[in-house]
């Protein structure tokens, strides 16, 4: 034997071995997006779900170590728990799983089963939370040594996947969750509520007739409109374009078509908007120095029967941002679109000056403000950039008109309307009136 020559086995090319080795070649290819090898989705995500929660403490060493037990699960420690067992865990060779195998894991989750022994609702809900959080575990495990292994792991890994699940119905029987879940379904009917309320999402375009009117009036050289006492050229009217800080002409020329369409509507729901210069003067000379009293007699104007009184204002020549007066609610309303840094005390304190002076020059009595409020709503659309002020506190007065509750309700629309309502006010402001508002949400009067 010593002398006779080494043979070497031929290799064998029949298609079942080259299918045999393609599909080795292919198993042993799998490599994660890190770069590290991995195993089939099953027993990666079902393995790594095993071991996040046995890495995750129990409810009883957090009470020892001080932690309460609604404390969040994610911030705890994730130090191990010593294990008794002399069998380590994990799947590292063939003879581990032979010797202990289902043995082991099935041990590790009777553990799990005594541990939630005489738990109370807390703690159900801690277990539901750990189980929730392992369930969403996506790390991927070492690499396995060979296809045997993970078939001798799945028996195992297939008992523990059934124990885990009516550890979770255990958990989500516990009154904290019922409740928990009482509330929830309360909520979600709310949001779809509101959301059958509401109307269609603000479009990103204008219809093709209105294209027209846009392009035909910023190509206008000569273009000039009136409406009631407001008049707007073309210089002004090119200003709703994209990247252009709006004027009085625009925003004025605005308030008049919301005075419009205020006149037609429904005379228990009165409103009345000032132009720009009405508060520039309030705040400038007081209300005896402008000789305000002469402005609601030029109009007409009983401020007091009115359900809301709008005011756009102009802070020095450089941010636009609105009031509201709602005389229902007992209510000064503040809102900018670069979240105030103070002036709404000022102009809080100026309205309530001339709601005052008014009262008293034309009712010959004192106007008592005491159970009056004033409000801002800090959550309002943001603006992120320098120039869409104007049309923010347009579309705010627009929306305040039709009788939102703009401190206690949702707006409308967001930045990345304002491209579309630039051209919307130019087509309104062309053809005289505000376009009808399929998007709107119903009014809160």
């Amino acid at each position: 034997m010593n002398g006779s020559p080494v043979t070497k086995r031929p290799r064998d090319h029949s298609p079942s071995s080259q299918r045999s080795s393609k599909r080795r070649r292919a198993i042993n290819s799998r490599t994660s997006e890190s770069g590290k090898a991995e195993k089939p989705s099953f027993f990666r995500n079902l393995g790594q779900r095993f071991m996040s929660w046995w890495n995750t403490p129990t409810p009883s060493s957090l009470t020892a170590s001080g932690a309460t037990p609604s404390s969040d699960v994610s911030s705890r420690s994730s130090r191990p728990i010593k294990d008794s067992s002399p069998v380590k865990h994990g799947f590292k060779s063939k003879k581990n799983l032979r010797d202990s195998g289902d043995q082991s894991q099935l041990g590790m989750v009777d553990q799990y089963m005594r541990r939630l022994e005489g738990m109370g609702a807390d703690d159900e809900l801690i277990a539901f939370q750990r189980v929730k959080a392992v369930m969403q575990s996506q790390q991927p495990l070492p690499r396995a040594r060979s296809m045997g292994n993970l078939r001798a792991s799945s028996k195992g890994l297939g008992a523990f996947t059934a124990d885990m699940r009516k550890t979770l119905d255990e958990a989500l029987d516990s009154p904290l969750h019922r409740q928990q879940q009482i509330e929830k379904t309360v909520a979600e009917r709310k949001i779809k509520l509101a959301l059958s309320r509401a109307g269609p999402p603000i479009p990103n375009k204008l219809t093709p007739s209105q294209d027209a009117i846009v392009n035909d009036t910023l190509h206008d050289p000569h273009f000039q409109v009136t409406v009631g006492a407001e008049q707007i050229n073309a210089s002004s009217i090119r200003r709703l374009q994209p990247g252009q800080w709006l004027n009085d002409e625009v925003v004025n020329c605005y308030a008049q078509l919301i005075n419009l369409r205020a006149s037609k509507g429904d005379p228990n729901d009165r409103v009345h908007c000032w132009n720009s210069f009405f508060y520039q003067k309030l705040s400038d000379q007081g209300y005896i120095g402008a000789n305000l009293k002469r402005w609601t007699k030029r109009f007409k104007l009983d401020i007091f029967s009115l359900h809301k009184m709008l005011v756009p204002i102009n802070h020095n020549n450089a941010h636009w941002v609105c009031a509201v007066v709602d005389f229902r609610r007992k209510r000064i309303e503040y809102y900018d679109s670069m979240q105030d840094s103070g002036s709404r005390i000022r102009v809080f304190q100026n309205l309530r000056d001339y709601l005052k002076a008014e009262h008293k020059e034309k009712k010959g009595t004192a106007l008592d403000l005491s159970d009056w409020t004033d409000a801002f709503n800090p959550g309002s659309p943001k603006q992120d950039n320098v120039n869409d002020c104007g049309v923010f506190a347009c579309q705010t007065l627009e929306m305040a008109a039709r009788g939102r509750d703009l401190i206690n309700s949702k707006f409308e629309f967001k930045q990345s309307n304002m491209t579309f309502f630039r051209r919307l006010m130019i087509v309104e402001i062309a053809s005289g009136e505000l376009a009808k508002r399929p998007w709107a949400l119903p009014s809160e009067s």
